[in-house]
């Protein structure tokens, strides 16, 4: 089920005291899908949401720091960090999606700090990505004929 897919900016300024995801202004193109429920009797996902992100040129990259974006991305979504499968659409390249990982590692006042670690998905994994991201595509062309029809 489709619960993003679009741009997503940041003007890199402070609001409602809290730290803009960088402060100098960006964006990212992002998708977020959340996988069927597994159901009574069925298996269930570890991780229930995908959040594919990629960068549009526009502003600055977040992409060696990914931290506060992805706070703000669950905040924005209500989403649970260590809910969501994040991956980083590198555009090209024979090794496309890396998959970032997210650890708790402390606190700073109430807000959690995070580890990262990244590495390039797996077969299965791009698989999987590959075919919620053409569900998208799928989706998106049959809201277009609608708006047209």
């Amino acid at each position: 089920m489709k619960i993003f897919d679009g741009r997503y900016t940041w003007d890199g300024k402070k609001h409602d005291g809290i730290d803009p995801i960088a402060w100098f202004p960006g964006s990212y193109d992002l998708k977020i899908v959340a996988f069927p429920d597994g159901g009574k009797g069925r298996l269930r996902h570890l991780k229930p949401y995908l959040c594919v992100y990629a960068r549009t040129g526009e502003g600055l990259s977040i992409s060696a720091h990914p931290e506060k974006f992805v706070r703000e991305i669950c905040r924005t979504f209500s989403l649970e960090v260590e809910k969501v499968l994040w991956v980083e659409d590198l555009l090209a390249g024979e090794n496309r999606y890396e998959v970032a990982a997210f650890k708790k590692s402390g606190h700073l006042a109430e807000e959690p700090l995070y580890s990262v670690s990244k590495r390039p998905a797996t077969a299965g994994e791009v698989e999987m990505i590959e075919r919620e991201l053409a569900e998208l595509a799928r989706w998106k062309e049959s809201a277009a004929v609608k708006q047209d029809g």
